[in-house]
């Protein structure tokens, strides 16, 4: 069996670790530096994209980019599903885990040693040992949601990636007003390099703006950035901050409307028939998921930066809040008898 699973469990790792190689060898050799830094910037990259903070010149760098991790966690669960098929035994998925996390921590282990090493000649050091458990994580996400499907897991991450992409919208919208902050970054920094930047941590900007948008807060510098208020201190050089507005406006809080009406939508269109009981339990199912999700990925989207502290939604209001707003609005939208919704679609249905 581990001969069977060995090759599709070992390719998204190759593919990944071929990746990085490639692009720092890219980066290394276009850029100047030494080529015997090579092994180190190999190493410091497959850690960020894992998660894992790494620490250059004593300056530790905690916010690694969030599509590293989900880029990660898609292609295992795309592979998993396909080696293992629809109805996999445990003794199978327990195989191919296996073999995945023997793979994972082997490559994260020879990427610590290539820092390691790299640390007694550049300025480079190792991150935390509990922080090298992170890179496991990815790996159990695309396993778990490519070889089983737990009541309430999937509908929990259908209704993440509907309110990622409300919040990709508002983002976008902040950043627009934001341009002004923006090009004045362009004229003090390399153009390229600052679109670069932005891309990669599009995504951690997505996340904050969902937890800001719930009724929490992005933290910096002690500091804090909600739809009540702002506190104004120095941001970090990144493009990406110029979408923190000055103040928060009077009519901020009811951008609260937005999770609203996407998550009784969700609820709302949710084919789960007319027993009131059976709506209920998935309600309580989804909201259980998608705080327990939020929570696992809020290591991967904030982390330390430097003298700015820890950078990223706050790490336990941010889950409790998801928890909390999915439960509430699905058990008053379970609560609503199924008839109301059935009427209602006639109606469109009929041109009424």
């Amino acid at each position: 069996m581990l001969r069977t699973f060995f090759p599709s469990a070992a390719v998204p790792l190759a593919v990944i670790a071929l990746g990085v190689v490639a692009v720092c060898l890219a980066a290394v050799l276009l850029s100047g530096a030494e080529p015997a830094y090579i092994p180190a910037a190999i190493g410091e990259t497959w850690l960020a994209i894992h998660g894992v903070p790494v620490t250059i010149d004593g300056v530790t760098m905690g916010l690694t980019p969030l599509i590293g991790p989900v880029a990660i966690a898609a292609l295992v669960a795309r592979r998993s599903r396909a080696a293992l098929g629809a109805r996999p035994q445990m003794r199978e998925v327990g195989a191919y885990a296996a073999l995945t996390a023997g793979v994972a921590l082997t490559l994260t282990g020879i990427a610590v040693f290539m820092v390691a090493d790299a640390s007694h000649v550049y300025p480079v050091a190792l991150p935390h040992p509990l922080a090298l458990l992170l890179p496991i994580g990815p790996y159990a996400a695309g396993i778990v949601f490519g070889a089983f499907s737990v009541p309430g897991s999937r509908e929990a991450l259908n209704l993440l990636v509907r309110l990622g992409a409300a919040a990709a919208v508002v983002f976008a919208a902040l950043c627009v007003a934001g341009w002004p902050k923006m090009a004045q970054l362009g004229e003090s920094f390399p153009a390229p390099a600052l679109v670069a930047l932005s891309l990669v941590y599009a995504l951690n900007g997505i996340a904050a703006t969902l937890g800001v948008l719930l009724g929490g807060s992005l933290e910096y510098a002690s500091q804090a950035a909600s739809l009540f208020v702002v506190d104004n201190v120095a941001l970090p050089p990144l493009p990406l901050f110029a979408a923190v507005p000055a103040q928060a406006p009077a009519w901020a809080p009811a951008l609260m409307v937005i999770p609203t009406a996407v998550i009784a939508h969700f609820f709302a269109t949710r084919g789960t028939g007319p027993q009131r009981i059976k709506r209920i339990k998935e309600a309580l199912l989804t909201s259980a998921w998608t705080g327990a999700l939020v929570l696992a990925a809020v290591p991967y989207t904030g982390g330390v930066v430097g003298a700015y502290d820890y950078i990223g939604p706050h790490p336990l209001i941010v889950p409790l809040l998801a928890l909390a707003w999915v439960g509430i609005i699905g058990l008053i939208v379970a609560a609503v008898p199924r008839k109301a919704h059935r009427a209602g679609s006639d109606a469109l249905d009929s041109g009424e």
